[in-house]
């Protein structure tokens, strides 16, 4: 007996490419948040980047528990590209704090968003 179990839209689409739309989106994010800057908030858009790439790498790896060993490289950017080219990205420690705590709540989101993804997967079959 086969259990009719309903996919999300989500699920549909490959972790890579889901992956690659947060890249894109991560990247004109940083733009604009660098150029457009609201008067007296200069962190504003550093946190929101902050929350918004972790979040989405939960959801991606919840979804696709497999892709945990590579999303939340690719969902960041420029904290990964940031970190390695530090004395020419930024030049304040705490925007360099800013950005690496970004990928280390990213990679934190990844692995909670597989574990509950596998748990997820286990309870279907």
């Amino acid at each position: 007996m086969e259990k009719n179990v309903k996919t999300s839209r989500l699920a549909k689409i490959p972790a890579l490419a889901l992956s690659l739309i947060v890249f894109v989106a991560s990247i004109i994010a940083a733009f604009l948040f660098e150029y457009v800057t609201i008067p007296g908030e200069r962190y504003i858009g550093i946190i929101g980047l902050m929350l918004l790439i972790p979040v989405a790498c939960f959801i991606i790896c919840m979804i696709h528990p497999k892709s945990v060993r590579y999303t939340p490289f690719i969902c960041n950017p420029v904290a990964v590209l940031g970190t390695i080219f530090h004395p020419l990205a930024w030049t304040t420690l705490s925007e360099y704090l800013f950005i690496v705590g970004s990928l280390v709540l990213s990679i934190l989101a990844a692995i909670i968003g597989a574990k509950i993804g596998r748990r997820k997967i286990n309870q279907a079959n």
